[in-house]
């Protein structure tokens, strides 16, 4: 993986450069691709370009595969499989299937090690025969009894793929090995120490120590894996989850107003809206805006708090107790009496607790996770289901059957009972959709009166059905059968590798035809399969997943060597950092926040928030993951601004006390107001941006090397031209007001006769030419 860095003045490269400068686009190969500098004398500022390392498989799948041998594995799997088996005959026979009781039930794609075993299968059933004919060929040309009829005649292309099948059990194709490049061993890795600032910046938004970073450079991966333990109990660490768990279940919908609060029933918790009672509008304003933001919050405080306690990760799904603190818990009717102190930082803490005459099921059971994904009564909680497997069982039950249905065509009477087109998906999802039965299509408990719809199939979960004893808590008996589902790990391990890679899951998408991202699916299904052994393991703590999942090759590559098609599709995690980890970033670097002031909340977490392309969890869902125009500004305007706050409060302090700026004072300029150069002065320039780089951006470089050269080049000609127009006049010794330090930022006091009001050399306006160049570098605002 390469990167680059144009060489701009003030505003430093933005991501317009990656169009400007003649980055790849999706149909470039990112070969060899070198960068223009900006004039003449630029081009020490230019970086080598290449393909981003976790570019989409589908670019790869353009080129055709060379053909050659194809062993009796490969054949299964590019051919037989996604051509004839998974179209065909993967509608009917599944484990809830029409054909669930025949000898030929495929294990669903759900399971890491389908495809072989499924081959496994196969192989053994065409060893059945009647008159020395394999029924693999009799039974779907219906030439013995089929009970899925003629699927296939004897001149079709699928009838002579299980020909071919059975040739090559009888006579297997073994193909010699051709070598190549192989997988892991052919990638670049960071190393412990780089490792260690990203995760670092990633989960608890702040740099290491230098005694961290020293105890990992010499104490290598064990080290590491003691400070990743350390981070994944840090309070920070749970406002990252808090982030992972909303980005899955977009509940955080419900923050603004009193969108939760109006979730909830007003005959089942009467006291919901409790702060009414309060005459003053602003303390009224302010226990509504509380009270909301808890029971908004309900499910992901269920989930930090499993995490936080240790708690198997399994009670996301089985916990018989919800969690409240001062404010929801009065809407919820379990607290009363004097209103709770809004000072006081114990009332926002939660805790578990029992909400009477409502069952809990973890998240599945609180009212803002049941009303984001609501019913109807045609729908009939078919939609809750679907969520259900896709968040919590890694399976999308829309992709079981990706073939086209005409609802008029169907000859079978309730068809989504009987009609195999229909039942490949409503087989698995209509008995969860029933153990949904007892929460009404807005959410709140409603037990029906005369049972679940008899012209559906009954409730329960896979081949087990609901027990009539367990109907009155049938949404927690559901959460017990999923949470010992092997299913279940493997979705947790998907969702924190999503989170913290950005690759996209393939595993879960069944098999490809191309052999590109077959190989990534194939690589992807081990890796999740280690995953979930070491989960469950641990007795499911979630923290072991972000720990394998930061010290693996997917987290930690920066480059490929010579590797193959499907090392280059998944190598790195080089990727637009989300308006909450670019802001969590500025702040752990420059050591203020990109804000208007100290109380004030970001502003990528707030103005820009959006249109820095984050969700709000209701009409925007999906993060964009590619720069566009105005998001260029954004960033552009970020590096000016954060670089604008930063340099003037680091000359306030003794060097020994400042993160940015310990080798340089104001005074240093590199030249005399003479023209005579001054050599002490550059070399301690020239240290000090080696220095920023190692901060701002993880880079370790030599003060004399040519990333240097072209920022102390920015550097001494911004600082030429200020001093020209200093001469002539045209430029202010005075900073502008936003760029002043006249008070502590974070207390507000005066820093009277320490203040930095004024530039008069224009070095501080150069250094910030400088940082603003490294604050919109590629590698800042990615990840």
């Amino acid at each position: 993986m390469f990167r680059f860095r144009c060489l701009a003045r003030l505003s430093a490269c933005s991501l317009l450069a990656l169009a400007a400068c003649g980055a790849p686009t999706d149909d470039d190969s990112g070969d060899d691709l070198r960068l223009p500098g900006i004039g003449a004398d630029a081009g020490a500022g230019a970086r080598d370009v290449g393909a981003d390392a976790a570019a989409d498989v589908t670019d790869a799948a353009e080129v055709p595969p060379e053909e050659g041998c194809v062993d009796n594995e490969d054949f299964f799997n590019e051919t037989l499989w996604p051509e004839l088996l998974q179209p065909v005959c993967g509608a009917c026979h599944t484990p809830q299937g029409i054909g669930r009781d025949s000898e030929l039930v495929f294990v669903s794609a759900a399971v890491p090690t389908y495809l072989r075993d499924n081959l496994a299968m196969l192989d053994e059933v065409s060893r059945l025969e009647r008159d020395g004919i394999s029924l693999l060929l009799l039974k779907p040309t219906a030439q013995v009894t089929h009970g899925g009829g003629e699927v296939l005649t004897v001149d079709s292309e699928g009838y002579a793929l299980l020909e071919a099948f059975i040739a090559r059990r009888d006579d297997p194709v073994v193909c010699e090995d051709e070598g190549g490049t192989g997988g892991d061993e052919a990638l670049v890795l960071l190393d412990d120490a780089e490792t260690l600032r990203k995760a670092s910046l990633q989960l608890v938004g702040r740099l290491p120590s230098d005694d961290a970073r020293a105890s990992v450079e010499a104490g290598g991966e064990l080290s590491l894996r003691s400070q990743l333990d350390q981070m994944l109990r840090e309070e920070a660490f749970y406002d990252t989850l808090r982030v992972m768990f909303n980005d899955a279940w977009l509940t955080d919908r419900y923050l603004p107003g009193q969108n939760a609060v109006q979730q909830l029933d007003d005959d089942l918790f009467p006291e919901r809206y409790w702060f009414d009672a309060i005459e003053d509008d602003g303390l009224r304003n302010r226990y509504r805006n509380e009270a909301n933001d808890a029971i908004a919050r309900q499910p992901i405080e269920l989930a930090v708090h499993l995490v936080r306690s240790g708690y198997p990760f399994t009670d996301v799904l089985t916990a018989d107790y919800t969690m409240v603190n001062a404010y929801s818990s009065r809407s919820f009717g379990l607290t009363a009496g004097p209103l709770p102190n809004l000072d006081d930082p114990s009332t926002y803490v939660f805790q578990q607790a029992v909400v009477p005459g409502h069952p809990h099921a973890g998240v599945l059971s609180t009212p803002v996770f049941l009303a984001r994904y609501p019913s109807t009564n045609t729908n009939r909680n078919r939609h809750r289901a679907r969520v259900f497997f896709d968040r919590f069982l890694a399976t999308d039950l829309l992709a079981l059957a990706e073939r086209p249905i005409d609802p008029n065509a169907s000859a079978y009477h309730n068809a989504t009972l009987n009609d195999p087109q229909c039942t490949v998906c409503h087989a698995i999802m209509d008995p969860v959709a029933g153990a949904f039965q007892n929460w009404d299509n807005d959410g709140d408990r409603r037990v029906p009166e005369d049972g679940w719809y008899p012209d559906l199939a009954p409730p329960g979960f896979g081949e087990t059905l609901l027990p009539a004893s367990e109907r009155a808590d049938a949404l927690g008996w559901l959460g017990e059968q999923a949470a010992v589902d092997p299913r279940f790990p493997i979705a947790m391990a998907e969702l924190v590798f999503e989170f913290l890679t950005g690759h996209e899951v393939l595993a879960s998408t069944g098999v490809s035809a191309d052999p590109t991202a077959r190989a990534v699916i194939e690589r992807q299904r081990a890796f999740f399969d280690t995953l979930a052994s070491a989960f469950v393991a641990s007795n499911y703590d979630l923290r072991v997943l972000f720990t394998e999942i930061v010290l693996s090759p997917w987290y930690r590559a920066t480059a490929s060597l010579g590797a193959d098609a499907a090392v280059e599709a998944t190598a790195g995690t080089f990727r637009l950092r989300t308006p909450e980890s670019l802001s969590r970033a500025i702040e752990a670097t420059t050591a203020y926040p990109w804000s208007p002031n100290a109380t004030s909340t970001p502003y990528l977490l707030d103005r820009y928030r959006l249109l820095y392309g984050g969700i709000d969890s209701d009409a925007v869902t999906a993060r964009l993951t590619q720069p566009n125009g105005l998001m260029v500004n954004i960033a552009e305007r970020m590096s000016v601004g954060a670089a604008c706050r930063a340099v003037p409060y680091e000359f306030v302090l003794d060097a020994p006390q400042r993160r940015l700026f310990p080798f340089v004072e104001m005074s240093f300029t590199p030249l005399t107001p003479e023209g005579f150069e001054v050599p002490q002065a550059e070399l301690a320039i020239r240290q000090n941006i080696a220095h920023l780089f190692d901060v701002l951006l993880g880079e370790r470089v030599d003060a004399n090397g040519v990333e240097v050269d072209a920022a102390y080049a920015l550097f001494f000609e911004t600082w030429q031209e200020g001093q020209a127009g200093l001469d002539e006049g045209t430029i202010d010794v005075s900073l502008p007001w936003a760029c002043q330090a006249n008070n502590d930022f974070w207390t507000g006091e005066s820093f009277d006769d320490r203040r930095v009001r004024n530039d008069e050399n224009y070095v501080l306006r150069s250094w910030m030419a400088v940082m603003s160049y490294l604050l919109g570098d590629v590698t800042y605002l990615y990840e």
